[in-house]
């Protein structure tokens, strides 16, 4: 029977695994012995650590300590329009750039939307597009909220001002408002 050296490689890593491979021989003094189970237990350590890692803020770096938190978390909202209050939701900024809102409108209306942020001089700057949909539940355009926030002092809260724009699937526009938006941070104390 042939053997070729992908069959070779299996078989070794089958035997390292089922047997643990141990460096005892190494003629090396001090050198810690190596077993199966110890590689293991370092690589999830260091899979654990790089999966809980919070990220940098995008475009900001490494924080500091003393620089305090970052837009990174869940935060409550709220939407005014001339001063009165038009919409509610919970909006996640994650590490990555990544945003989702999921604000009051009922879940058949489309109550879940996504979108990206970046910092700009100083500021957080998001983009979130949405689908909009008639009374019947039918997809009649497509919106984009631009806004601009500012964290507060303590970096609990924060204010800001946004651009709704709503367009018809023809680009017609439908809705077009001057927001401000202020939201307090959601911890788990």
């Amino acid at each position: 029977m042939r053997f070729d050296n992908t069959r070779l490689m299996i078989a070794a890593g089958l035997t390292m695994a089922v047997c643990g491979f141990q460096a005892a021989a190494c003629p090396v003094p001090d050198r810690p012995v190596a077993t199966t189970s110890r590689m293991s237990a370092m690589y999830h350590a260091q899979v654990t650590k790089e999966l809980f890692a919070v990220p940098p803020q995008p475009g900001e770096g490494t924080k500091t300590a003393d620089e305090g938190k970052t837009i990174v978390g869940l935060w409550e909202v709220v939407v005014k329009a001339n001063g009165q209050v038009i919409d509610m939701a919970f909006e996640s900024f994650g590490g990555d750039g990544s945003e989702i809102s999921i604000d009051i409108a009922p879940p058949a209306r489309g109550n879940v939307c996504l979108g990206t942020w970046k910092i700009e001089k100083g500021s957080v700057v998001v983009k979130h597009p949405f689908w909009s949909f008639d009374d019947a539940g039918m997809l009649n355009g497509r919106g984009l909220v631009t806004s601009k926030i500012d964290l507060g002092k303590n970096r609990d809260t924060f204010t800001g001002t946004a651009k709704l724009e709503v367009r018809s699937l023809t680009g017609a526009v439908l809705v077009s408002l001057d927001l401000t938006i202020e939201g307090k941070r959601i911890t788990t104390d």
